[in-house]
């Protein structure tokens, strides 16, 4: 699979978005030190970029910790523009794309808690998260940017590096929309019954899962089932991630024997 070169092929739109990462210098979100940002149009990724810059205002400092998880340190930005330069030039990449991230609760809000600390307007943005489409459509243990990526048979060699992560990212959403069969960022939020995060200047809403009542009711326990299979009339859990179909067909599949799903151990 090669979903870097993914075309949808279909009418009425394009898969067209910016995916972005951030790299933070210490424990405070809004202590940006690195930007990655992928355009993609129709599906192809076109442009990479990958800056480093100096974080906002009082923010401006590193701690030896997140330096020991993405390599950056204080000498390596001591000449490169600072947060808010960074940022415009971010947003004249993106335009009026949405924007994809992995994890963009935190992604997004760092650039938030960035932009008020340096005094600035929160940009307009929409968006959608990676983690929150791949727990909609993948069953994982966990959706940690790498476990995702070699799920879906792509290569991420350098984590935590800006580009790389926002380069995973794409092609995490390139992924699903292939196997969605998605033509537009819009067709897979909505395929997967997500809602798109956004961005004013005065407030912010999450991309969020919508409630999926249909995947949450349990089948009862066939009354036509042999009672001398071994299932029959026991209760049965799945724990950990299913490798060869979804939950809910495997609650299907052990009430048609006679058996009673439940959702947790008692």
């Amino acid at each position: 699979m090669n979903p870097s070169a993914y075309r949808s092929g279909q009418a009425g739109g394009s898969l067209d978005f910016v995916a972005v990462d951030v790299e933070t210098a210490n424990r405070n979100r809004g202590s940006v030190c690195a930007f990655g940002l992928v355009v993609v149009r129709d599906g192809i990724m076109i442009e990479h970029h990958s800056w480093l810059g100096r974080p906002p205002g009082r923010l401006d400092w590193f701690d030896p910790f997140n330096i020991g998880i993405h390599g950056i340190h204080p000498e390596d930005v001591a000449r490169q523009p600072g947060f808010a330069d960074r940022l415009t030039q971010a947003m004249k990449v993106i335009g009026d794309l949405p924007v994809v991230a992995h994890y963009a609760a935190f992604d997004i809000g760092a650039i938030r808690d960035g932009c008020d600390a340096d005094g600035l307007v929160w940009p307009n943005l929409t968006y959608g998260c990676t983690v929150v489409l791949s727990r909609r459509e993948l069953d994982l243990l966990s959706y940690q940017l790498p476990i995702v990526a070699a799920e879906l048979g792509i290569t991420l060699e350098h984590h935590h590096d800006a580009g790389a992560d926002a380069s995973a990212a794409a092609q995490i959403l390139i992924a699903l929309a292939r196997r969605r069969n998605a033509s537009t960022f819009t067709d897979l939020l909505a395929g997967l019954r997500v809602t798109s995060g956004s961005v004013t200047a005065d407030r912010w809403a999450g991309c969020h899962r919508m409630p999926d009542i249909a995947s949450r009711v349990l089948p009862h326990a066939s009354p036509d089932a042999d009672p001398a299979h071994p299932l029959c009339g026991q209760v049965m859990v799945f724990t950990g991630g299913l490798s060869t179909m979804r939950r809910e067909d495997a609650w299907t599949r052990v009430a048609l024997l006679g058996a009673t799903p439940a959702k947790n151990i008692s």
